[in-house]
């Protein structure tokens, strides 16, 4: 039975996520949730009215 590797360095810290990844990761999900949010405000200001 063979094992995978660790993605871990060798000095036993856990592997680090680069911060340009981060902040495209956190773009790519928020930009579309603040559109969502924003659509549903305006649709919920008719009932309001």
């Amino acid at each position: 039975m063979t094992t995978l590797p660790s993605r871990r360095p060798d000095d036993g810290q856990p592997a680090t996520t680069p911060k340009i990844l981060l902040v495209a990761s956190w773009i790519f999900v928020g930009i579309p949730m603040a559109w969502g949010v924003y659509q549903t405000i305006l649709k919920s200001l008719a009932l309001f009215r």
